[in-house]
């Protein structure tokens, strides 16, 4: 054999295996019959580490019947030789088991590049199914942009003459020395005040329904802090949100409505989860060269058979009519939009903690 192979030499079983934990071998042949650690035994103790159970092993001996044959195949031996042999035949089998492990080893490569080909393909097939259900939803979104465009323009337009009109009668009647005669209009003022909050808000829902429709892209530069801010206001002084935002500004490059939309779902989806006697945290935080926001609740979680699909158009985990399971896949397109990430935070067992990650805008 060392005509054509590098061989290291060992005179017994437990030398063998020393020597096997210090250089790497590509095959073992081995007598049966050793003092100590015998052949049978090696070649057991071969299989069962988990660096040597791939070698072949070769056993030889001069026990050559068929009982000691069987007792060496069965102990993990690729092959069994017995003497006297004809060195022309061990070296035919070594040279065949090395082409059966040069195939075994071509056969596992091509099974890993096979596998992965498949998951690559499961993926791509995934992307095509929702790159589908989100066109349809674009398609959807043109239809009954303008209709629902035109129904906030009317509260919209109507809600700031009417907190003028509250103002005209507050002041008519100090001119006239009336009293209010139990109207509070300070009250009546915020209310309008608050409708014309959410009208705009809701423009701003037609608008990312325009912007998903017709993909539009422009950006400015926005403290992510003042987005979120203005976002919370649109749920009034609600006791179970809570902000606990960085004290740096965190500039960021969004269209500032898509944005604001993106955290009204969060909050929303969050609150509906709560109930009223639970939490809502909305933090930030700067890393590195991005920006960070969560949004965690202390309800009940999502399901973990939900989470897989949770980002799917149209999946929903609430009760039938109470959603059609667009606001997270939504969202998560608006931030990808913004080269960022909007996902769920599964290491988190409090409830439930969806973060958003966006570029830091450098100016």
């Amino acid at each position: 054999l060392e005509e054509d192979h590098n061989l290291v030499l060992a005179y017994n079983g437990q030398e063998a295996l020393d020597r096997l934990a210090q250089t790497p071998v590509d095959l073992v042949v081995s007598d049966v019959m050793m003092p100590g650690i015998d052949g049978l035994e090696l070649c057991r103790r071969i299989r069962a580490d988990e660096r040597l159970r791939h070698l072949p092993v070769i056993l030889l001996t001069a026990r050559g019947g068929t009982t000691q044959k069987v007792e060496g195949l069965d102990v993990g031996a690729d092959d069994y030789i017995g003497k006297p042999f004809d060195p022309e035949e061990l070296k035919a089998r070594v040279r065949s088991l090395f082409e059966l492990r040069r195939t075994t080893r071509a056969l596992a490569d091509k099974s890993t590049a096979l596998e992965a080909a498949l998951v690559q393909l499961h993926d791509e097939e995934l992307k095509v199914i929702e790159s589908e259900k989100l066109r349809t939803l674009g398609e959807l979104a043109a239809g009954i942009f303008h209709e629902l465009h035109n129904y906030m323009n009317i509260i919209a337009n109507g809600a700031e003459p009417l907190r003028e009109g509250i103002d005209d009668l507050a002041t008519e009647l100090d001119t006239r020395g009336v009293a209010s005669a139990g109207l509070e209009l300070d009250d009546l003022r915020q209310l309008a005040a608050t409708v014309a909050t959410a009208a705009a808000s809701a423009k701003g829902v037609t608008t990312e329904l325009k912007a998903y429709a017709y993909q539009d892209t422009s950006q400015q530069v926005a403290d992510l802090n003042a987005v979120i801010r203005s976002t919370v206001s649109l749920f009034g002084k609600h006791r179970s949100v809570h902000l606990a935002l960085s004290t740096e500004a965190l500039p960021v490059e969004v269209v500032s409505t898509r944005l604001t939309q993106v955290f009204t779902n969060l909050i929303k989806n969050a609150l509906e989860e709560i109930g009223e006697q639970g939490r809502v945290e909305i933090a930030t935080r700067r890393e590195g060269d991005r920006v960070v926001a969560t949004v965690t609740d202390d309800g009940p979680g999502v399901p973990a058979g939900a989470r897989g699909k949770l980002f799917e158009p149209f999946f929903t985990t609430k009760t039938k009519g109470q959603g059609l399971g667009l606001g997270l896949s939504l969202s998560r397109k608006v931030v990808n939009d913004f080269g960022g990430e909007l996902r769920l935070d599964e290491s988190y067992t409090g409830g439930a903690r969806f973060v958003v990650s966006l570029p830091a805008h450098r100016g």
